[in-house]
């Protein structure tokens, strides 16, 4: 009798231990599935917050270019008249024009003494020094050297020239000629230490002409700190 009883609790106890070892098995299962699902969570909250980490750091912040727009009209005037790119209208042989037309446009700047006169003719004259913080503002390749004499062909033989006695141009002063308008549509800090806009720009004329002539994308780089002008244009494309 005392035999049979010790075999009925020994079988007991077998299916006790058996049905614990269930319920802990299921026990791991939940807790690794809750640790998985926390994980996947986690995962997913990291993947969220990069990417708003990685939106924040591309987002462009608007910058004011109102210091440099005449230059770029006069850049874009020079562009359009003479039929020519960027990089043609700023190297070694069209840059002396350019600069006429961009010391032109000053010549009633204080840098500029005005009027000199010279062989009959009125002439503004602008320091080399002087004459350079416009002129470098067109582009990042000129560094300061002295420039050729800027010429007309069949109407004046030097409409600008440079100086070495007193370090000065003379340039002839000029008005009413057609011009260039933009309209700067966005200007942006590419984040990496230079900026982008866009302009609309136009043909004018005194006659009143207003011709939409295309949209351009302008490149630039900051200028010295010292100077009036924030920035440097080193492209110009048409869009």
């Amino acid at each position: 009798m005392g035999g049979f009883i010790i075999k009925k609790l020994a079988f007991l106890l077998v299916i006790c231990l058996a049905f614990c070892s269930v319920g802990c098995q299921k026990n791991e299962f939940k807790q690794s599935e809750n640790n998985y699902e926390q994980s996947e969570d986690k995962s997913e909250f990291g993947s969220i917050k990069n990417k708003n980490n990685s939106n924040q750091n591309t987002v462009k912040e608007k910058v004011d270019i109102s210091s440099v727009e005449e230059i770029i009209s006069l850049v874009l005037y020079d562009m359009y008249q003479n039929e020519q790119n960027y990089d043609v209208t700023i190297d070694y042989t069209n840059l002396p024009q350019l600069a006429y037309s961009i010391l032109n446009h000053y010549s009633t700047d204080d840098y500029f003494i005005m009027p000199s006169f010279e062989d009959g003719e009125s002439y503004a004259r602008v320091s080399r020094d002087d004459a350079n913080e416009y002129i470098k503002v067109a582009t990042t390749n000129f560094a300061g050297d002295v420039l050729d004499n800027a010429r007309v062909d069949g109407a004046f033989d030097d409409i600008m020239y440079y100086s070495s006695d007193d370090d000065m141009y003379y340039l002839m002063i000029a008005d009413g000629a057609p011009w260039i308008s933009i309209d700067v549509l966005d200007a942006y800090d590419n984040n990496d230490d230079t900026y982008t806009a866009k302009v609309n720009a136009y043909f004018e004329s005194n006659g009143g002409d207003h011709e939409f002539i295309g949209k351009y994308k302008v490149y630039l780089i900051d200028n010295d700190s010292g100077s009036k002008f924030k920035y440097r244009i080193y492209d110009i494309k048409k869009l």
